[in-house]
């Protein structure tokens, strides 16, 4: 049995020791910061998506309700103080109000309200849903010509303009801070099918 030779017993030295601690400090302090990078990366793009499926979802709803209605008006107000705009006004404002049939009395409000979300309520549930937040514009919905003129008056063969901006809350303070803002937007324009 061969005894181990003192000569071929070695350690580290100091200075090997405080090399090798430096670059794995280094290594670790990339590694955390590519972390977080990620973190922050996967946060702004879930918001984005959420916002962009919010939208994709009320513009696809919004979309077939108009579609199959028998009338819809624009105008302004909430689902208690929903008012038409008058004729001789340009057909631009914050709420919608659609007739699925010919019954007056049953119909689908989507109006924006005042804390910035896009709200849809209807006299068969009379349920008050948020579809959408950090809406920014008051002037979501539109009555347009088939040119893209904005409207007057309440004609048969309308079309309706769909515009929502979205802001993100943690982005409010951006531009104070030199940086840019999460904006989107999303916009349609639909027609009724049941032309009267």
């Amino acid at each position: 049995m061969r005894f181990l030779d003192k000569r071929f017993i070695r350690g580290f030295s100091m200075v090997e020791m405080q090399v090798a601690m430096v670059l794995l400090i280094g290594l670790m302090a990339v590694a955390g910061s590519i972390h977080f990078f990620g973190l922050r990366m996967f946060t702004a793009t879930r918001m984005t998506l959420e916002a962009t499926d919010e939208a994709r979802n009320f513009i696809g709803t919004v979309r077939d309700e108009i579609r199959s209605c028998t009338l819809v008006q624009v105008g302004k107000g909430d689902f208690q103080t929903f008012a038409e705009i008058p004729d001789d006004t340009k057909q631009i404002g914050n709420a919608l109000q659609v007739f699925p049939k010919t019954n007056m009395n049953i119909y689908t409000i989507y109006f924006r309200d005042t804390d910035n979300t896009l709200k849809r309520w209807a006299t068969d549930t009379k349920k008050l849903t948020t579809i959408c937040q950090n809406v920014t514009n008051y002037y979501v919905f539109a009555a347009q010509d088939f040119t893209g003129n904005v409207l007057t008056n309440n004609e048969n063969n309308r079309v309706i303009e769909v515009t929502l901006k979205f802001l993100h809350e943690n982005s409010k303070n951006a531009a104070q801070k030199g940086g840019l803002h999460d904006y989107y937007q999303a916009q349609t324009k639909v027609t009724r099918r049941k032309v009267l």
